[in-house]
């Protein structure tokens, strides 16, 4: 039979005016006297009984409605539980914490130094900087800074040269990177420095010292003169050169003309033209073949001069009739003679690009030869290619001009051309003439050269 709870009033019946439970507030399965109702109302209040939770850290629980008889619990995991992992206090940036299997660890993380570093030089404004990797992390890269006179002291010190991964990222291996804009000569003191970057910022190791690492890049200041030809080979850490002179052959000069009137002393040779290039791009160790061009013989042109792609084309020929020889410096003119006793000098040959002096002469004597108007002066300061000076009928030949051009030769013992000097690229002095009786030979001309500077 289902069981009731009754409120008695003295004496009578319950009056349900008088209740206030309702059927929420009485445990089921239940009857009691309830509010608003005449007959006993069975209750519907849930009965939950022992209610256990477990929780992590975060977690809530919601108490549902209902009755709990008071023996249940609710009960959090513990942090070792919740927080397992791995990492160790060196695993953990230095200053920052983390929980770790139920224990808060402080940070002690190193950034290690970079295994070895050096320094040599990659041209003349260049180094190459070498370094080996830590054998484990953590790291992002190396920064490395130089200065003159002392070692940077921190990364904000000096000048900084590269930041990067270099060429290789492994940990324990060797890596490189080319560190510019450094001037010739000068020596510079370089330190290195690891560092990771962190969303708290950039953690650097210490720095790193190699104290044979302060070098400079090699000077500037090489030449080198190339006669004959062969293969030249660029020198260690030279990837510029700066200037390459080339001069062609100089032309030989005619010899002097008796053969008919008036007689003709020999015009002298022009020297061989030239070429100057700036700033061609090599690398160390490259080879390139080289041929200086061969002076012409009494008469003839030069020879081209060759570098590499590069070229200087040598005099060309010169005759009787139109006066001295062109070239990168014009040749003397010859000078004209009717008759003994009229004697006539020759000009002289054109020096540092330019004409040849005209010769002399009843009917003005023939013309010097045009040069090409550019300057002869090597990268090392010589002066070359001087025209060869006109042969005459008198004791002043034409003198060759500035930068080994032959003299003329003349009436006298020394009556054949002067040859130019070789590896000048000179012409040739023209041949003198004796009365209207003997017209001697003109001289060679010079072979060229070339001047390479880095």
């Amino acid at each position: 039979m289902a069981r009731g709870i009754w409120h008695l009033m003295g004496g009578g019946s319950i009056d349900p005016s008088e209740l206030t439970a309702e059927p929420w507030a009485v445990l089921a399965p239940y009857t009691a006297g309830m509010k608003g109702m005449d007959e006993p109302g069975t209750g519907t209040m849930v009965n939950h009984g022992a209610a256990n939770q477990t929780l992590n850290a975060g977690q809530s629980y919601t108490i549902p409605a209902g009755y709990h008889n008071g023996g249940g619990t609710v009960t959090a995991n513990g942090l070792a539980g919740q927080t397992a992992g791995t990492a160790v206090a060196t695993d953990i940036v230095s200053g920052k914490t983390a929980w770790v299997n139920g224990a808060m660890l402080t940070g002690a993380m190193a950034v290690h130094s970079v295994v070895s570093f050096s320094l040599a030089a990659y041209s003349t404004s260049q180094m190459t900087a070498v370094w080996q990797w830590p054998s484990k992390g953590p790291y992002g890269g190396v920064i490395i800074r130089y200065k003159e006179g002392s070692y940077p002291v921190s990364v904000a010190d000096g000048t900084q040269g590269y930041k990067g991964t270099g060429t290789s990222y492994a940990p324990g291996s060797a890596s490189s990177a080319v560190i510019s804009g450094l001037r010739a000569g000068v020596i510079y003191y370089f330190r290195i420095w690891v560092y990771i970057d962190v969303t708290a910022g950039t953690v650097k190791s210490t720095f790193y010292s190699d104290y044979q690492s302060a070098a400079g890049a090699p000077t500037g200041n090489g030449t080198a003169v190339l006669t004959g030809s062969g293969i030249w080979t660029v020198p260690a850490g030279v990837r510029t050169l700066t200037k390459v002179f080339l001069i062609g052959g100089g032309a030989g000069g005619q010899g002097g003309k008796t053969s008919e009137k008036p007689v003709l002393g020999g015009n002298g040779g022009g020297s061989g033209y030239v070429t100057n290039i700036s700033g061609i791009a090599v690398s160390p160790g490259q080879q390139i073949a080289y041929g200086c061009g061969a002076g012409g013989s009494p008469g003839a042109g030069g020879g081209n001069t060759t570098f590499g792609v590069y070229i200087a084309n040598g005099a060309p020929a010169n005759n009787y009739v139109y006066g001295g020889g062109k070239g990168g410096s014009g040749g003397g003119g010859g000078t004209e003679g009717w008759e003994v006793g009229r004697i006539h000098n020759g000009g002289a040959g054109g020096s540092n690009g330019g004409n040849g002096g005209t010769g002399g002469g009843p009917s003005g004597g023939l013309a010097g030869g045009a040069g090409a108007g550019i300057s002869t002066i090597g990268p090392n300061g010589v002066l070359y290619g001087g025209g060869g000076g006109g042969g005459a009928n008198s004791s002043s030949s034409g003198s060759g001009g500035s930068g080994g051009g032959g003299g003329g030769g003349n009436g006298g013992r020394t009556s054949p051309g002067g040859s130019g000097t070789p590896n000048t690229g000179s012409g040739g002095g023209g041949g003198g003439i004796e009365g209207s009786r003997t017209g001697h030979s003109g001289g060679s001309g010079g072979s060229g050269v070339i001047i390479v500077q880095w």
